[in-house]
């Protein structure tokens, strides 16, 4: 008869390589859905961003914009002068520019094929200039990336910015400085973006799933201890025992 040990190195050999492999396979099981669910729900963040971002400019528009008196203009400069208002698009960018101030915070970009002056030396990068090449057939709804920005992973989010209000497309087609002047509602007049740090999200549950991955190999192991020694106690024991009982009648 085998010893002990031969008989229990087979027994529990393949078990501690199933263990291994199941270990590696749920660890990387679990990196990539928590990674998935990072990204969904920063997408739905971002998504729901850009929405509010939208109604808010709508409603400036429709209650702020559409009832100021002729004495008062509309202008993207406006920060220093007492009877004027920021244009719409200008408010938004004013916006992002505070939100950007937190360096670890949501950034919105707001661009076009067709930017006023105040805008005409903008510099975008790869990113966005194929966001803008992508929206320019109207064939996509979204963008949506995972780029490494300032070295942290952010989420960046593109979406089409339609032409919705008359009140918006009679203001683009007069003014003399509109690099464009034949827009039609529902004509893409730019892209919405928003960009959301995910860096610290991905480090936690990278963290996370590493004392996920540690308990788990725990428990396994402890189990697999616990069983070798049953196994060594009340089987194999009397087994053997049994087995050199029998050899004495042959």
């Amino acid at each position: 008869m085998k010893s002990d040990s031969q008989i229990l190195t087979k027994i529990f050999t393949p078990l501690v390589i199933i263990t291994i492999v199941s270990a590696i396979l749920l660890s990387l099981y679990i990196t990539n859905q928590t990674k998935k669910n990072i990204i969904s729900n920063s997408t739905v963040y971002a998504l729901n961003t850009i929405k509010q971002y939208k109604m808010l400019r709508q409603y400036y528009t429709k209650y702020v914009i559409e009832k100021i008196p002729p004495s008062m203009n509309i202008d993207y400069i406006h920060k220093n002068l007492n009877n004027t208002l920021p244009l719409p698009a200008t408010m938004l960018k004013d916006l992002s520019v505070l939100l950007g101030q937190d360096k670890n915070g949501t950034h919105i970009n707001l661009y076009s094929n067709y930017p006023f002056p105040s805008s005409k030396n903008r510099k975008l990068d790869d990113f966005s200039k194929r966001a803008l090449i992508k929206f320019k057939d109207n064939k996509q709804k979204d963008i949506i990336e995972i780029t490494t920005r300032n070295n942290k992973k952010v989420l960046r989010v593109a979406t089409p910015d339609y032409m919705t209000q008359n009140t918006c497309v009679n203001c683009h087609n007069t003014r003399k400085d509109s690099p464009k002047k034949d827009w039609k509602l529902g004509d893409i007049r730019g892209i919405l973006e928003v960009i959301i740090p995910i860096n610290k999200e991905l480090e936690l549950a990278q963290s996370l799933n590493i004392q996920i991955i540690i308990l788990i190999l725990f428990l396994v192991n402890m189990i697999l201890l616990i069983l070798y020694f049953y196994f060594k106690k009340n089987i194999l024991k009397p087994y053997k025992h049994l087995y050199d009982e029998r050899k004495k009648f042959y």
